[in-house]
């Protein structure tokens, strides 16, 4: 899996944050599960550059990033059943 630029939140920056979705963008955090953040709410840096989210710019500039893969907060997803 690829790694990527994510920016780290508290559950109290995530809550402040997540106040400004609507119903034409959601900020879309996620919960880490795993590793040394469990607890902590990450969301993709690019965000950052996408003016479909220029309101949440200002609020998220300025909080920690790291570059991680998605696997190392999130667990790997359930295997399907078989359909058989």
């Amino acid at each position: 899996m690829s790694e990527m630029e994510w920016i780290v939140m508290t559950p109290t920056q995530r809550a402040q944050a997540t106040v400004l979705n609507d119903d034409t963008a959601l900020l879309g955090s996620r919960r880490v599960l795993l590793g040394d953040l469990v607890g902590k709410w990450v969301v993709p840096a690019r965000l950052l550059s996408d003016p479909e989210y220029g309101r949440w710019h200002e609020m998220l500039s300025p909080l920690p990033r790291m570059v991680a893969s998605a696997a190392d907060f999130f667990p790997p997803p359930e295997p399907a059943p078989d359909a058989e």
